[in-house]
């Protein structure tokens, strides 16, 4: 799984692109928490390019939203495709993210 990241008045933006499942979501959680232990503390997950999550992938988000809240940091996604949207509602998770409809508006309400 490809990801790019850049920033944006101090937050960090994770863009994955692909698949976020069993195959991919350790290596997005290496990178993710190592940006973390370098001092991220506001990171926006945009799913603009990512195609599918997986259970391993809802995971991988719990722990990153565990380890920011240790730093007193905080998780937003945003861009979610209709079957990535549904997951979170069907799983409950839309109850324990901010999910905003687009990066702009998630950079605006951060």
């Amino acid at each position: 799984m490809e990801m790019s990241q850049r920033e944006v008045n101090g937050i960090l933006i994770l863009s994955p692109k692909g698949n976020l499942d069993f195959n991919h979501a350790t290596g997005f959680q290496e990178t993710a928490s190592s940006l973390i232990e370098k001092g991220a503390k506001k990171i926006l997950i945009d799913f603009s390019e990512l195609s599918f999550i997986s259970s391993a992938g809802l995971r991988v988000l719990i722990v990153l939203t565990k380890l920011l809240q240790q730093k007193k940091g905080t998780l937003a996604l945003s861009s979610m495709n209709e079957q990535i949207a549904e997951v979170f509602s069907i799983s409950g998770f839309h109850k324990l993210f901010s999910i905003y409809s687009t990066e702009e508006e998630a950079l605006k309400n951060f």
